[in-house]
This record gives C-alpha cells, sequence and structure tokens, in this order.
C-alpha cells in the first residue's frame, strides 16, 4: 500500500491538523486502549503526539494489518473520544460536575487554588466545547470519506488486485 493512500497516513494527517488540545486528548486515549502498545506513562503524558506517532510508525506495511489498526483507531475515536467530547449535553454535564466539586470543595476548605481551577475550567467550557463541536465535525467528514467502511475496502481491493491475487 502506498504511503500517501495508507489510512493509517490519512489518520496521521487529520490528527496533525487539530488544536493541540484534541492532539493531546486523542493521542492520550489511542495510547491507552491499545492493547499491544507498551505504555511508558510518562511519554504518554508528556509526549502524546510523538508517542502515538512513534507507535503508528510501526504498523508494518502488510495492507491486513494497515487496515486492522486502523479500524481499531476508528473505534477508539468514535467510542472513546467522540462520545465523551463531543455532545453539548456532556459539557453541560461536565460543568454542573465542576461546580459541584468546587462547591464541595470551597464548603469544606474554602476557596483554594483547586477549587479555583475547576471555576476557571468553567469559563473556558464554551470555547472547549466549540474547539470539540468543531474536531467532532472534521471527524466525521473524514470517517465519511478517507476513512470510510468504502474506503478501507477499495484499499484492500486495490492491495489483491497490485498483489495478483
Amino acid at each position: 500500500m502506498k504511503d500517501q493512500e495508507s489510512p493509517i497516513k490519512v489518520f496521521q494527517n487529520w490528527y496533525s491538523s487539530q488544536p493541540k488540545e484534541v492532539q493531546d486528548t486523542v493521542g492520550l486515549f489511542i495510547l491507552t486502549k491499545v492493547p499491544r502498545f507498551i505504555m511508558k506513562e510518562f511519554d504518554v503524558l508528556m509526549r502524546p503526539k510523538e508517542t502515538l506517532f512513534s507507535y503508528l510508525d510501526a504498523i508494518g506495511g502488510n495492507t491486513a494489518e494497515i487496515l486492522g489498526e486502523t479500524l481499531l483507531l476508528r473505534a477508539i475515536v468514535d467510542f472513546s473520544v467522540m462520545r465523551r467530547f463531543a455532545g453539548a449535553e456532556d459539557w453541560e454535564m461536565k460543568k454542573e460536575s465542576n461546580i459541584a466539586i468546587a462547591g464541595d470543595i470551597e464548603s469544606e476548605q474554602g476557596p483554594n487554588p483547586m477549587s479555583n481551577e475547576l471555576r476557571d475550567m468553567v469559563l473556558k467550557f464554551p470555547e472547549r466545547q466549540k474547539l470539540w463541536a468543531n474536531t467532532a465535525k472534521s471527524w466525521k467528514a473524514l470517517r465519511n470519506s478517507s476513512l470510510s467502511d468504502e474506503f478501507l475496502e477499495a484499499c484492500e481491493q486495490n492491495s489483491h488486485l497490485a498483489s495478483g491475487e
């Protein structure tokens, strides 16, 4: 499979075009959920993009392996990332939760750096919600085109034709 046609490369290009918060989150979710990845916690937390790319670059040139890894990546992003960050109701729930936790902390300890941080996070939620809504749109567009079942099937068929099967 040619590198420019590789679904792994398509995924890497999409991932690289995302804002840092999205890159860090997507990288962390993938690296902690891929069963074959041997996690080095420091690398996952401090260098998620570089660590993820190291993992992706190690995927062999075998079409079946590339397609299998692509399906795994797609599933992790769909079910572990987008479901948690893309929905407006998720952000409302996170907002209410952060406010409640900050209130609990303040009732026990008074205002402090932790409760202040939670309240500051709540103020950033509208901006972050918009960022994730845009990410969800770009992910959906990619899923419906270059990472669709039809595209992956075409990659498999082209591989069979190229190998003379």
